[in-house]
């Protein structure tokens, strides 16, 4: 009995030790728990402050990137009022220098057009007072005396041809009566050749002359050997 009086305060102190370490074990565990959650945490945190940071940063950039597109965009869009602006301007100075060109090209025309007229009226007297005297003097020129006349005869009777003479004779007429040569080619009938148009009037006088004598048809052509404008050439063909 006495010796268990004695061994019941060792078994008290161990009861407390075992005790005291099942809590101290319990309080570590806690502490460790807590601490190991607490890394976790703070890695996490420091996760969380890194990803953070990378999307300040790309905000940032995002920003900056916007910022220069909106200045981009507002220097653009100046750019281009600036150009319409330029446009608009050169658009009016082309105008009015289109204007200012259909102005002139109207007055050099109406310049033009009086220096021409004025022109015509200087050279319409000079003119024709120069047809007028070429006209009188190619007909002053152009007479029966003045008619280089040659007479081709054939199967014309002495008598007809001595009044034919006569006739022209009388009207002015020089005429000359050379033989045809063997490759002349007579005409049909009687036909009178002029060879200037100057002359026409004097051929025409000089057929009806020969018609009126002759009592025949007389032909009047233009002739196209390169005589003297007064050759009168005849072919007076008898029946």
């Amino acid at each position: 009995m006495t010796e268990e009086i004695h061994n019941k305060p060792y078994q008290n102190i161990a009861v407390i030790i075992a005790t005291t370490a099942l809590v101290l074990a319990l309080v570590s565990g806690v502490v460790n728990y807590r601490q190991n959650n607490l890394a976790g945490l703070e890695s996490s945190l420091r996760d969380t402050k890194d990803q953070l940071q990378l999307a300040k940063n790309d905000l940032t950039d995002i920003k900056l990137k916007t910022i220069q597109q909106l200045v981009d965009a507002e220097l653009a869009i100046k750019g281009q009022e600036r150009l319409k602006k330029e446009n608009g301007s050169l658009r009016e100075k082309l105008d009015d220098a289109q204007a200012r060109i259909a102005a002139l090209e109207a007055r050099i025309r109406k310049l033009d057009n009086r220096l021409t007229a004025r022109a015509a009226r200087k050279r319409a007297p000079a003119a024709a007072a120069h047809k007028g005297a070429a006209k009188t003097a190619a007909s002053a020129a152009a007479t029966a005396a003045s008619a280089d006349l040659d007479i081709y005869t054939a199967n014309i009777a002495p008598a007809l041809q001595q009044s034919v003479a006569q006739a022209l004779i009388e009207k002015g007429f020089k005429g000359k009566y050379p033989p045809p040569s063997e490759k002349m080619s007579m005409a049909n009938i009687t036909t009178v050749f002029y060879y200037d148009k100057s002359y026409k009037g004097v051929a025409e006088s000089l057929l009806a002359i020969l018609a009126r004598v002759t009592s025949a048809k007389v032909v009047l052509r233009k002739g196209s050997s390169p005589f003297a404008r007064n050759k009168i050439i005849v072919h007076m063909i008898g029946k």
